[in-house]
């Protein structure tokens, strides 16, 4: 049974807070980091908004990555 959309969307924003809060611990401006993981700066605003809905795994695990963190980092205090 599949999540309902507001559950989705919890998840999207809760990973878009963690992404965000990891990057101004780091002292990264979002111009920084959008450049490390080769994207936008609009798009890692979508991402840090929880609009990610377009973000693969493989996207999350870049990101993890250059946050020096794994990737259940964006996952824990979810529930």
């Amino acid at each position: 049974h599949m999540p309902s959309t507001e559950i989705q969307n919890d998840i999207y924003v809760h990973v878009g807070q963690r992404i965000r809060v990891r990057r101004a611990l780091m002292g990264m401006t979002r111009k920084q980091f959008a450049s490390k993981i080769g994207r936008s700066t609009r798009q890692l605003r979508r991402y840090e908004n929880g609009e990610g809905k377009a973000m693969s795994m493989d996207r999350l695990h870049v990101i993890a990555t250059a946050l020096e963190v794994p990737a259940d980092y964006f996952f824990m205090r979810l529930i």
